[in-house]
């Protein structure tokens, strides 16, 4: 539903805080200017912080915040963040959290169906004749991961196939990515297709594919998430499983600009799960010649 124009007199300023693991990262960078655009069309201005996905920055960046009077926040919170949120929620201001959430999901939190994406980027292969389908993904109790993490179990579980997981830890250099991948690769030659459950980790896998002479989709088909626009320039262009952006913007300023001011520490609205999307390009399209070839791979 759209918005109405904002209306400032309830809220103590037109700043919004949006803390997010690293300003530079490049998903986190994107979303921060569709949040900044669509904010600024409601009278609101965005300042953003990084928490290095470190608990001990939430303190000073909550009191820098809380001294430019900050009208709400919204976080990708950190692990171990609850004792922080729970204080936070007691100065009366929107909290809206997204991407992952806590051990509790706070007054409002916006996320994508990570679960169902994983899922479906599976059931994608599988419609396209791969039947050994890898996960490459990073260590992680972040919800957004684990979700992914679990959709792929699911599939792979309920069409009956092996499972491949190569899990590296969240800190891993590019050489540890690509040491890993020739590892799965080479212990298991099958694999004949990779969904890759981490935004940067697809950009470094590509190119341990290719260092591989593994040629995509011929050799190796390949799903990415949360697309990019570089996505579909790369040779061939790499299908995705995206996050409805937009929707997320526009339901979490709704509950910055609906806030009705009241403490928030009890209230406990469901989280707004939304549906991810598949964007099918070249890299998991099976032409007539890459399907003979895996035959013959197969046999």
């Amino acid at each position: 539903m759209p918005l109405a124009p904002e209306n400032k007199t309830p809220h103590p300023s037109n700043l919004i805080a949006m803390l997010v693991d690293h300003v530079s990262d490049p998903f986190f960078a994107g979303f921060a200017r569709r949040i900044d655009r669509r904010a600024r069309t409601l009278g609101y201005k965005l300042v953003l912080g990084s928490t290095e996905n470190d608990i001990s920055f939430m303190p000073k960046l909550i009191s820098v915040f809380n001294n430019m009077n900050v009208a709400g926040y919204i976080i990708a919170p950190p692990p171990g963040v609850d004792p922080d949120l729970k204080k936070l929620l007691q100065k009366g201001k929107p909290v809206v959290l997204f991407d992952r959430y806590p051990t509790d999901p706070g007054p409002y939190t916006v996320l994508s169906d990570n679960f169902k994406g994983a899922y479906e980027a599976v059931g994608h292969f599988v419609r396209n004749g791969h039947r050994h389908i890898a996960l490459v993904t990073v260590g992680s109790n972040q919800k957004r991961i684990t979700d992914r993490r679990k959709g792929y179990s699911a599939a792979i579980d309920n069409h009956r196939l092996p499972s491949y997981i190569t899990e590296l830890p969240a800190s891993a250099s590019a050489d540890q990515v690509k040491t890993a991948i020739r590892t799965l690769l080479q212990a298991n030659k099958a694999i004949d297709a990779v969904l890759f459950a981490d935004y940067s980790l697809t950009f470094t896998g590509l190119a341990a594919l290719r260092q591989q002479k593994k040629r995509i989709p011929d050799h190796i088909a390949v799903i990415g998430f949360d697309d990019n626009e570089n996505f579909q320039l790369f040779a061939p262009a790499l299908t995705a499983v995206v996050q409805p952006l937009d929707e997320m913007v526009e339901n979490i300023l709704q509950c910055i600009a609906g806030h009705s001011g009241e403490k928030s520490a009890r209230r406990r609205p469901t989280p707004i799960v939304l549906p991810t999307r598949m964007v099918i390009r070249s890299s998991t399209i099976r032409t007539p010649s890459t399907l003979h070839l895996s035959t013959t791979l197969h046999r």
